[in-house]
């Protein structure tokens, strides 16, 4: 399939847009979201802005969504979307959090695909001097 073939446009935007207005069929809507999500890894993985562009208006325009299935979906999109990841896809960030004075371990067991090369793992503290100013 060639990469031009894989675009999201305004056409299919317009058509996408009226299926989630109109249809009422859940399995079809849950249908159409993997459509989206094949159409999301191709944008990516291209850089594609202007289908970027598009699903990011399509997935916005679902979050108001009458089943909470589609609604779901389209928040775990649009963080791929931003993120450019998609471990979201395999279940939420379980963070943890720590108070000062305990010890500070981390101990995080990683699940990945094979097909994952890099992992990134954040750790974040503000720092403050203890007289509540920034």
């Amino acid at each position: 399939e060639k990469l031009g073939e894989m675009s999201y446009t305004n056409k299919n935007f317009d058509e996408h847009m009226r299926q989630f207005t109109v249809e009422k069929d859940k399995k079809t809507l849950l249908a159409t979201l993997l459509e989206l999500e094949d159409l999301l890894y191709y944008a990516i993985f291209a850089r594609d802005k202007d289908s970027m562009d598009n699903l990011e208006k399509i997935l916005i325009g679902i979050l108001g969504h009458r089943y909470p299935e589609v609604r779901e979906k389209a928040v775990i999109y649009l963080n791929i979307l931003y993120d450019g990841v998609d471990w979201q896809l395999r279940g939420p960030y379980k963070g943890k959090v720590s108070t000062v004075g305990s010890e500070f371990k981390l101990d995080y067991l990683i699940e990945s695909d094979k097909s994952d090369e890099h992992i990134a793992f954040l750790i974040n503290a503000y720092s403050f001097d203890g007289n509540g100013e920034d």
